[in-house]
């Protein structure tokens, strides 16, 4: 996961807000400079550009660091005159860029993705947008949305609840019932959620082994989980110790570019926890 450096509390602004529905991309950047961060920008846009508020929403150091600089309601300064419906993201570098970074990028990109509901299709680079003439931001973003689409293919035997869907309609198109839907899942109700993974075979050899089993930290200091599919701080609903869990795995879900288990504790209540068997086991 990675480092967060939130500096949205420093960060100046004048420009005007939004509603969250008038985003309808996210767009790539890049510094075109071998380094620098918010601070150093800042002098360029204020000091020669006049700018009361700065470029970019997010920026993602040379180490993986993402800096978030502003709330996404706002109205950041990344492409002339093309501002109001777009997300901007800056990856520092100049058409090079490490591999911690585009980690970074893979787990900032699907999680706005997911809280923005934009489409793969609306992730497009600097010089894709109206009026752009520039070889911002220094990557191939058909590589770059074909990466994006790799990760989120959903597992073999499953379905990826999307916005709107229904138990009902999820069970009419896999010529399944509600009841044995439910029943694969551990479903004690009909409440899903955008990006849950659900077991839509009734095939025994096609449920998932992990599915109906304990999950608990290996890790030896304590462990996040979360109140929804997320990675977020802000999300974050207790912490494990080693050897505590949760006793029913419900599924698996794909978050950014990791995977978590949805999970019920004894009361029925469900929380998301990490799959990496680098920090729990399945018992």
């Amino acid at each position: 996961m990675a480092k967060i450096q939130d500096i949205r509390k420093r960060t100046q602004r004048t420009n005007d807000t939004r509603s969250l529905s008038q985003i309808k991309h996210i767009v790539r950047h890049h510094s075109a400079t071998d380094t620098g961060d918010f601070d150093t920008f800042w002098r360029h846009w204020n000091g020669t550009n006049g700018w009361g508020t700065g470029g970019y929403h997010e920026i993602i150091l040379r180490d993986g660091t993402v800096q978030l600089c502003y709330d996404p309601n706002e109205i950041t300064n990344g492409i002339k005159n093309y501002n109001t419906p777009c997300y901007h993201i800056c990856v520092v570098g100049n058409g090079s860029f490490t591999e911690a970074q585009e980690k970074a990028w893979d787990e900032r990109v699907a999680y706005n993705m997911a809280r923005l509901n934009i489409d793969v299709d609306e992730v497009k680079g600097h010089k894709e947008m109206p009026n752009s003439n520039t070889a911002c931001p220094g990557i191939d973003m058909n590589e770059v949305r074909d990466r994006i689409k790799s990760d989120i293919k959903p597992i073999e035997g499953t379905y990826t609840v999307k916005p709107g869907d229904t138990l009902w309609g999820i069970a009419q198109a896999h010529n399944i019932s509600v009841d044995t839907l439910k029943k694969l899942n551990g479903l004690k109700t009909d409440l899903i959620h955008p990006g849950d993974e659900l077991v839509v075979s009734d095939k025994s050899n096609s449920k998932p082994s992990y599915v109906g089993k304990r999950v608990e930290s290996k890790h030896n200091g304590t462990l996040r989980f979360y109140s929804k599919a997320s990675w977020s701080d802000s999300h974050v609903a207790g912490h494990l110790k080693r050897g505590y869990g949760f006793p029913t795995i419900v599924s698996k879900v794909k978050v950014g570019s990791g995977y978590q288990y949805k999970v019920k504790n004894s009361k029925g209540d469900t929380y998301y926890v990490t799959a990496s068997n680098k920090y729990v086991r399945v018992i």
